[in-house]
């Protein structure tokens, strides 16, 4: 991913556009949001002030990225692109990294030096910040703006010779008017601009200063801090107010001019002398502009507005002195340095792909030659024994490669180093066998299992002062496939192919991918990871065409469209799923067992949920549903027939008019753990950075190393996994299933134990639901219904029933921090539920109770019923072990990047909370140490759908 900054700006605009680009709160929100929505964006803030607007984002590619940007752009503020193509600015790569430090210095700005975008920077920083818009490098590369920034003003004299817009605009009404601290001054607005025209004007030693606005209040309030008066606007106030004083000052920024010739000529009606008025002086500091330019037509005033600042600071000879000119250059030199230690950086980074690919050849190797060993000494040596051999054999790898890795690092980071040492580690160790991320390739299979797993997008090549002028004189909207090309066309003659959509095609489909499951267990992986112990059983069902994860590749093709059956029956049906590769993997593989088993002809059709396209932490939009609701009225509309979710993001409540019609045999649903050097998590070093957006999964990692940090990322496997692969996070913790689902197990790194992570309710099942008799709407919904059972697995039905009991009781959501995972063993069912309360206090519960015998004589709701009595028992051992009201929120221990201590709990159904017939066994401990307080990570990465999947979800 790369910066790539699309702006306007009084350097390249004139006063008239930026006033028409003025954007309001909630239309900065809309641009920010269709710029989140591109196919090319991954991150993006938008910087609205009085004098530019700047989209800064994280992109895929420079040209996908513009296209998205220009289109955004276009869409908010309604001007063609024709309008604004010589007036915009696009800065890629190093070139953005540059612009971000040289604005935050105040080096951009009309009043050079000033401090003021340096706090604008910082508080639209932190507003995306909180929304979660920003990826980890994005968020790193504002935060290295704001420090450079900060630096700048505290290691040279740059506050004392940099004038501020207001500071200019005062010695040009000392002109007029007479000095500064004779004079009465009235200020129209009581903003936060406003609050610093006063301070400003009090420590100059304004004569008087009244603050005239609309809410009394808020201008008494600003009054009082600098012992003025305050008096309410209205349309008889102002000019009664403006006729008493010597300056005006306007910065309420409201569409429409506020002062024009007519409000001064009845000002003069509140004069004891109408025909000899004082000379008056108006500052207009308001973007879009307060005063009308033709209050000059009475001879006795005078104005100033943004565009006449702007032709000032334009000004050499205005800003050009020698001291300023001095101070200047030092911090053109402070940049320089920074830019030469961020390049440093990235140089160092784009060797990682390459060690870790060492160290995961290495892995392979070691696990090989344990393989041969293990077979070779059969049982004659103790299991205990083994597992040591096997700890030093790894160790042994680990150690040799250390040092090597550590200064390859060292070296790439030298800018005057001319070796590329990622070329020549993959000669010498022939890694070119298993493509790394600087090639470009995703590592999907067994063998790029090895690697790093960085995406499939290289950035296109352009020179590091990339300042290009972005698509001149071209007529095709951005966001088209004209614009597209116009932009590749226009944008200083950089010539390169934006990445399409892989295509899509139909066939037959209705066969099984991979080989059949003939027993209860998923198929085997080609390489075992170490120690690897299966969390919990998943079983098929016999001659249902069922395809196993088996984790080596997906399990199925997410670019199909329909799925045609061997043996048609001439009925097609439409399944709804949503759009992420995971989700489609997953829910064409459903098609092709449905297809396989009925002869089906099934069309799959995306449908977008609040999910994918709301970027903001999901605890903060409602979490439980998000990713359903959208899929399920396409589902009681008709413009589908069947849906496939994740069974975790479906809500505990019961939906009208839809029917649960099968549960597939689950998936493995533990965690996993993927990082960057091949550690485990209790390798893993103290202050070592792990990404997840899960409050479960962050209470249980601070509680297992509380030495660690943890932040929070939303994104897809691909995107996560980037994530740590470019250094932004040492670790990422994915659902077990829905990296099997994607055939990207190897390059886990460990499986998680359930002593130390619990997964999520439902994490690894999913769900295919269809309308009930009560909302049918064709006669063939009840046959669908009838053939969708024979996808069911009753033995996954009842370990997610008694799981999601334990949310429904605790009245949460995905967002709240539980746990649990059941196993049925014959005909008991045990299941383990962990909670936190908001200090990150763990309690876990262990329980297990027969289940009534499945027979043709019992009636399965009994059975069902029961699993859910025992989810309802441990939900309310652990509630009142905490000592915890479900009407509060248990969702405070999210990443402090993404969730602030939560306000208020997801609203559920709560289940049945009858006793089972018997509770054999019973565990309930406090873990040993808490979570501890959320921390404040340094990075951040921005969501872009679910991890777990659509159909899927496996666990945030």
């Amino acid at each position: 991913m790369t910066d790539l900054v699309l702006g306007v700006s009084h350097r390249s605009a004139p006063m008239a556009l930026l006033d028409a680009l003025a954007l309001s709160g909630e239309g900065v929100d809309r641009l920010t949001g269709l710029a989140l929505a591109g196919d090319y964006v991954d991150g993006a803030m938008v910087l609205s002030t009085c004098n530019r607007l700047e989209i800064i984002a994280d992109v895929k590619s420079f040209h996908g990225g513009l296209a998205d940007l220009g289109s955004a752009l276009v869409e908010v503020t309604g001007i063609d692109w024709q309008d604004l193509a010589h007036h915009v600015f696009v800065l890629f790569d190093d070139g953005a990294t540059e612009h971000l430090l040289t604005l935050a210095a105040g080096l951009d700005s009309m009043a050079v030096g000033e401090a003021q975008i340096l706090g604008q920077l910082r508080q639209t920083y932190s507003r995306a910040q909180e929304a979660g818009h920003l990826t980890g490098a994005l968020s790193g590369t504002v935060q290295e703006a704001l420090r450079v920034g900060k630096r700048a003003h505290a290691e040279t004299e740059l506050d004392s010779v940099a004038g501020s817009l207001l500071d200019t605009a005062l010695v040009r009404a000392a002109e007029h008017i007479g000095p500064i601290e004779t004079a009465d001054v009235l200020i129209v607005g009581a903003g936060a601009m406003s609050g610093l025209v006063a301070a400003t004007l009090a420590r100059a030693g304004a004569g008087s200063i009244t603050i005239l606005n609309r809410t009394l209040e808020r201008a008494e309030r600003l009054a009082a801090s600098v012992d003025g008066r305050a008096v309410e606007f209205t349309p008889e106030a102002l000019p009664a107010e403006i006729a008493k004083a010597d300056l005006v000052v306007s910065v309420i920024g409201a569409r429409g001019t506020v002062i024009d010739a007519d409000t001064i000529t009845a000002s003069l009606a509140h004069l004891e002398d109408p025909e000899d008025p004082a000379h008056t002086f108006l500052i207009d500091l308001a973007l879009p502009f307060d005063v009308d330019p033709n209050v000059e037509e009475h001879p006795f005033v005078r104005m100033i507005g943004l565009e006449g600042l702007s032709s000032m600071f334009a000004d050499t000879d205005y800003t050009a002195s020698s001291g300023v000119v001095d101070v200047i250059s030092r911090v053109r030199t402070i940049i320089r340095e920074e830019m030469a230690a961020l390049s440093a950086g990235k140089r160092a980074r784009t060797i990682a792909p390459t060690v870790t690919a060492l160290r995961k050849q290495a892995g392979a190797v070691v696990s090989r030659e344990i393989e041969k060993l293990e077979k070779r000494l059969g049982d004659r040596v103790a299991e205990d024994d083994m597992k040591a051999i096997r700890r030093s054999l790894r160790q042994v790898a680990t150690t040799l490669l250390h040092t090597p890795t550590v200064k390859v690092k060292e070296l790439a980071a030298d800018e005057h180093e001319k070796i590329d040492y990622a070329a020549a580690l993959t000669m010498l160790f022939d890694l070119q066998r298993t493509p790394t991320a600087a090639a470009g390739s995703a590592a999907g299979s067994a063998e790029a299992g090895m690697l790093s797993g960085a995406g499939t997008s290289a950035a296109v090549p352009v020179p590091a002062a990339a300042g290009v002028r972005a698509m001149p004189g071209t007529a095709a909207a951005p966001g088209t496939a004209a614009g597209a090309r116009a932009a590749e066309a226009g944008a200083g003659g950089l010539l390169a192919q934006v990445p399409q959509p892989a295509g899509r095609g139909t066939g037959d489909q209705g066969r099984p991918v991979g080989p059949p499951a003939s027993d209860a267990r998923p198929a085997p992986d080609a390489r075992p990871l170490p120690d690897r112990q299966p969390s919990v059983r998943t079983a098929s069902v016999p001659g249902s065409h069922y395809v196993a994860a088996a984790g080596e590749s997906p399990v199925a093709s997410h670019t199909l469209d329909v799925v045609e059956p061997a043996r048609p029956s001439g009925r097609t049906i439409r399944l709804g799923t949503r759009r992420s590769q995971l989700a489609r993997s997953q829910s064409t593989a459903v098609a092709q067992q449905l297809a396989a088993q009925t002869g089906l002809r099934v069309e799959i059709v995306e449908v977008v949920t609040e999910g994918d396209v709301n970027m903001t932490p999901l605890a903060s939009f409602g979490g439980a549903g998000v990713f359903v609701s959208s899929v399920r009225s396409a589902l009681l509309d008709g413009r589908v027939d069947i849906a496939v979710h994740s069974l975790k993001d479906l809500p505990t409540a019961a939906a009208p008019g839809i029917s649960l019609a099968a549960v597939p045999p689950r998936v493995d649903p533990s965690d996993v753990l993927i990082t960057r050097d091949g550690l485990t998590l209790a390798q893993l070093p103290a202050g070592a950075v792990i990404g997840t957006g899960s409050p479960r999964r962050a209470a249980q990692l601070r509680a297992a190393r509380p030495d660690i940090e943890v932040t929070g990322v939303r994104g897809n496997v691909d995107t996560r996994i980037r994530h740590v692969t470019e250094g932004r996070l040492d670790a990422v913790v994915l659902a077990a299933a829905g990296v099997r689902r994607l055939g990207r197990l190897g390059e886990v790194t460990e499986v998680l134990d359930s002593s130390v992570m619990l997964p999520a309710p439902g994490q690894g099942a999913l769900a295919v639901e269809c309308r009930d008799a009560d909302a049918e709407l064709t006669e063939f919904d009840a046959e669908l219904r009838s053939a969708l059972s024979g996808l069911h697995d009753e033995a996954s039905m009842l370990a997610v029933l008694c799981e999601r009991a334990i949310l429904a009781r605790a009245e949460a959501g995905c967002s709240a921090p539980i746990g649990a995972i059941a196993h049925l063993e014959g005909h008991s069912l045990e299941v383990s539920g962990v909670l936190a309360d908001e200090a990150g206090t763990l309690l876990r519960v262990t329980r297990r109770s027969p289940l009534p015998r499945r027979s043709a004589d019992t009636d399965p709701a009994e059975v069902r019923h029961a699993a859910e009595a025992l989810g309802a028992q441990v939900a309310e051992e652990l509630l009142s072990g905490l000592g915890l009201d479900p009407a509060r929120s248990i969702g405070a221990n999210a990443p402090g990047t993404h969730l602030a201590p939560a306000e208020a709990a997801q609203s559920a159904e709560a289940a049945q909370t009858a006793q089972p017939a018997q509770a054999a066994e019973t565990h309930a401990e406090p873990e040993l140490g808490t979570a501890g307080e959320p921390g404040t990570p340094a990075q951040q990465d921005r969501q872009d759908a679910d991890e777990g999947g659509g159909a899927h979800g496996a666990g945030r």
